[in-house]
């Protein structure tokens, strides 16, 4: 199996991401359509926030004793808690790779 057509599944998702080979090795990406990593992170964990603020108005609703479905509630509430694993797990690594890269000999 070749890794690009691996990754061809999962471009998709990462709008800034190019399959090796893709483009002239060292060449800037082209600027259309592509939004910087900076850009990409505010991005994701601006939806990291909107999934934690769904969840705990839910919550509200359903203490404040609204007519809310259980069932909704407590998926909102695990989406919440999954969306905030994912991001501590993606900010271990990142740190870990940060550090990685300072240990580095030069």
């Amino acid at each position: 199996m070749k890794i690009d057509n691996s990754i061809s599944g999962i471009s998709p998702l990462l709008p800034g991401i190019q399959p090796l080979g893709s483009a002239a090795a060292g060449a800037a990406p082209a600027a259309t359509g592509q939004a910087s990593f900076g850009s990409l992170l505010r991005e994701q964990l601006g939806e990291l926030e909107r999934i934690n603020d769904n969840a705990a108005v839910m919550q509200q609703r359903m203490l404040a004793g609204d007519d809310v479905d259980l069932g909704e509630v407590a998926t909102a509430v695990q989406k919440a808690e999954l969306a905030l694993s994912f991001a501590m797990q993606l900010r271990n690594k990142v740190i870990e790779a940060y550090q990685e890269i300072n240990r580095m000999q030069v």
